[in-house]
């Protein structure tokens, strides 16, 4: 969804610097876990695929994710392309709840939830 991803990107710079501070204070124990509720799961969704592809994190088991209550981000390509990226990412949601049901169905383009 391209309005989640322009979100992203004002916020990318300040996060990933954070997590690469932390990266280095701790090189060899360190563990990410990224998790949002709503629009933070959408944006933690796009950090962990942004630390896995940059290669700052270059181990899938340091990373860990967990989305609550998060919309559909992207068409089937992305999903399936996260999933193997991050087959491990817990997702938790409310049966009717809306903004898990965003965008709804159907629409010009179908988006699919990961994992």
């Amino acid at each position: 969804h391209a309005g989640f991803f322009a979100m992203y990107k004002t916020l990318r710079r300040d996060v990933v610097e954070a997590v690469r501070e932390h990266l280095a204070r701790y090189p060899k124990t360190c563990k990410i876990t990224v998790t949002g509720h709503s629009l933070g799961g959408v944006l933690s969704s796009f950090l962990a695929v942004d630390l896995l592809e940059t290669g700052m994190v270059k181990n899938i088991e340091r990373v860990h994710v967990s989305l609550y209550g998060s919309p559909s981000i992207g068409n089937l390509a992305f999903k399936q392309y996260y999933d193997t990226l991050l087959p491990a990412t817990l997702q938790f949601g409310i049966w009717n709840d809306p903004i898990i049901m965003y965008p709804p169905q159907p629409c010009s383009i179908v988006y699919w939830h990961c994992v």
